[in-house]
């Protein structure tokens, strides 16, 4: 307003051209404001509109039931991710998404499932209420979208996301909008296709009247490159003897290497364009007797391990330093097993399930928790702690007994004091003030 008084005030000194073109970008200006007040008021009202009450404790028995995407749906709103379950999967995403939740809200134990004391904080964060934006609970609309995860490149192919609307537990048909929260990163029609746009994360949600969804976190990254090696099955290979080096090539025929020679396998390298990116296609051609290169050292780096099958992962290394060689190329194959560790409820008593599958009911009064080991890799400059699941096991609940040693003398008017847990519980719950202010 300030601005179209000082246009007139100022009108003679200004054509009416000029006149129009200021008039022109005020109007811009109001409308663009009135848009993004509109944003916040819809971002606004999707965060308040949502509410649900847990009425039952939540673990791994309860995977598949509409409660479990309602949880999905809190926790998110925490900014606690639960990947890589399912939308209404109870495993160890959400295990280790509760235990963060506890450990935000000083719940103890942080046992990674949901009891009383996790139920009673997510109810008071978003329970339904006769103040809340849904005053009944029980006919209240629960949208489920799925999947919870989505990951595009840029130019690659769009993806359907499925919703469905249920009351009282059973589906209905309700008409629904779809919302991306950053339509720059990736935008959703009507339909629920969503397409990629630039780089970056948005989250899209789907709204029925003041009802409104779990969110779908959608992350687009660049083109990427995917590589298919050895298509024509060639069994080529390396062999260390005791008398030698051999070279094997595709029909299984070897030749010893000379004295000093290495050996490596040979790839024959192609490209192919499919589904927005481009795939490398190596296939593997022979293997070869070569002199080393004294002046070249590898630098070998290694792909994650793939996934245990068949008691067996596969990496791809790769030589930075293109020396031509394989001494020293790290293992490609190691042999695995995959652990299987969770822990369940049934008819009140929680049991633990080791690596191999036998279970193990906890006694009276416990619960049951995760176990993992804790290792670290170092690449690029950079350490990573790797935290990986060795089982589970029954846990009686601790319960700390402070010792105090009494506060000391007043010094600037305050005093202080030590306070040790005698049963090492690893908790600060319930600990006494170890400071207090003071008259000298």
């Amino acid at each position: 307003m300030i601005s179209i008084f000082c246009a007139t005030s100022f009108a003679f000194a200004i054509t009416d051209a000029e006149k129009q073109t200021l008039i022109t970008q005020i109007q811009q200006r109001i409308a663009d404001l009135t848009k993004q007040l509109q944003t916040l008021q819809a971002q606004q009202q999707n965060t308040q509109s949502w509410c649900y009450t847990f009425k039952n404790n939540l673990g791994f028995a309860q995977t598949g039931t509409n409660d479990i995407a309602q949880l999905h749906s809190a926790l998110l709103r925490q900014g606690i991710s639960y990947t890589p379950d399912d939308v209404n999967t109870y495993s160890d995403g959400t295990s280790e998404a509760i235990i963060q939740f506890q450990t935000k809200y000083g719940i103890s134990p942080q046992s990674g499932f949901v009891g009383t004391k996790t139920r009673n904080q997510l109810n008071q964060l978003y329970g339904c209420s006769n103040t809340g934006p849904a005053t009944n609970n029980s006919t209240a609309l629960t949208i489920i979208i799925t999947p919870a995860t989505v990951n595009l490149t840029i130019g690659g192919p769009t993806r359907q996301l499925t919703s469905e609307t249920l009351q009282n537990g059973k589906s209905i048909y309700a008409p629904i909008s779809w919302t991306s929260s950053n339509p720059s990163v990736a935008t959703v029609n009507s339909y629920g296709i969503v397409a990629p746009v630039n780089s970056g994360t948005t989250f899209i949600t789907a709204n029925s009247g003041t009802a409104a969804s779990n969110l779908t976190i959608v992350t687009v990254s660049a083109t990427a490159i995917a590589t298919i090696t050895n298509t024509n099955n060639c069994k080529a290979t390396c062999v260390t003897q005791t008398d030698g080096i051999y070279a094997v090539d595709c029909a299984g025929n070897p030749t010893k290497c000379d004295q000093g020679d290495v050996c490596q396998n040979t790839y024959e390298t192609n490209y192919t364009y499919d589904n927005g990116s481009i795939q490398t296609i190596k296939n593997l051609t022979g293997s070869e007797c070569t002199t080393p290169n004294s002046s070249c050292t590898p630098n070998w780096k290694c792909t994650d391990w793939r996934d245990c099958l068949a008691g067996q992962q596969n990496r791809t290394c790769a030589d930075l330093n293109n020396c031509n060689t394989t001494i020293d190329q790290p293992d490609l194959t190691q042999s695995c097993t995959v652990c299987r560790a969770t822990c369940t409820y049934q008819n009140g008593l929680a049991y633990s399930v080791d690596c191999s599958g036998d279970a193990t009911a906890c006694g009276q009064g416990q619960y049951c928790q995760q176990t993992h080991s804790e290792n670290s890799t170092y690449l690029n400059g950079i350490f990573y702690n790797i935290s990986t699941l060795s089982g589970s096991e029954c846990v009686t609940p601790c319960t700390p007994y402070w010792y105090c040693t009494g506060f000391g003398d007043c010094v600037d008017g305050i005093q202080t004091q030590t306070c040790t847990d005698q049963n090492s519980c690893g908790t600060t719950a319930n600990e006494p003030a170890t400071t207090q202010s003071c008259t000298p």
